[in-house]
C-alpha cells in the first residue's frame, strides 16, 4: 500500500528517526570507558587532597615556629602626663 501523491506532504510519517539501539559489546566498551574516567578522576581527586593536607601541614610548622619564637616588645615613647590638681 503506497501513500497518495496528495498526502505524502501533508501526513508525514516518521520525520525524527528511531535512535539505533546499541549492543551488549558497544555498552560493555562504554561502560569500561566511563569506570576508567572516574578512576582517574578519583586518583587526581586524591592527589589533589594529599598535596592540601601536605600544604595545612607545612603552614602549621611554620605557625609553631613562629609561636615558639620570643615576642618582640615594642618600646614606645609614651609621654606621661601630671595631673596638677
Amino acid at each position: 500500500m503506497a501513500t497518495r501523491a496528495k498526502n505524502v506532504e501533508t501526513h508525514p510519517g516518521n520525520i525524527i528517526a528511531k535512535q539505533k539501539r546499541r549492543t551488549k559489546a558497544e555498552m560493555e566498551r562504554d561502560r569500561a570507558a566511563e569506570a576508567e574516567k572516574k578512576q582517574d578522576l578519583d586518583q587526581k581527586m586524591k592527589a589533589s587532597l594529599r598535596r592540601i593536607a601536605e600544604l595545612e601541614e607545612q603552614m602549621e610548622k611554620e605557625h609553631a615556629k613562629t609561636k615558639e619564637l620570643p615576642e618582640k616588645k615594642h618600646q614606645r615613647n609614651q609621654a606621661v602626663k601630671k595631673v596638677c590638681h
